[in-house]
């Protein structure tokens, strides 16, 4: 008739023996490069398409008399830019370098 499988008891040992693993590192390691690229990218096309990019500023001054001074000026603006790139040196070095700036 049929056969019921049994369940593996849980190892300690075993279940850290998977964070050790290379194998397992660099899959994780990758998945988690691939996620945060597509965050990355999701991110900088929100702020393309649905922040605005220019805020302007008026004051606007009367002087006794009556009269008046109006100044308008591009607000400043907080930017935060993102940075993802691949270097290679004169001495067989490479690397990927991120970076967030404020």
């Amino acid at each position: 008739m049929g056969h019921t499988p049994t369940a593996e008891k849980f190892s300690l040992s075993k279940f850290f023996q998977g964070f050790i693993n290379p194998v397992t590192t660099a899959k994780n390691t990758q998945y988690t490069l691939w996620i945060a690229l597509v965050v990355l990218a999701g991110f900088t096309i929100w702020r393309a398409f649905f922040m605005p990019s220019q805020k302007m500023q008026t004051r606007l001054r009367v002087e006794e008399g009556g009269t008046g001074n109006i100044t308008r000026r591009q607000a400043p603006t907080k930017r935060m830019q993102f940075f993802l790139g691949a270097y290679g040196g004169t001495d067989n070095s490479v690397g990927i370098v991120a970076r967030v700036l404020f």
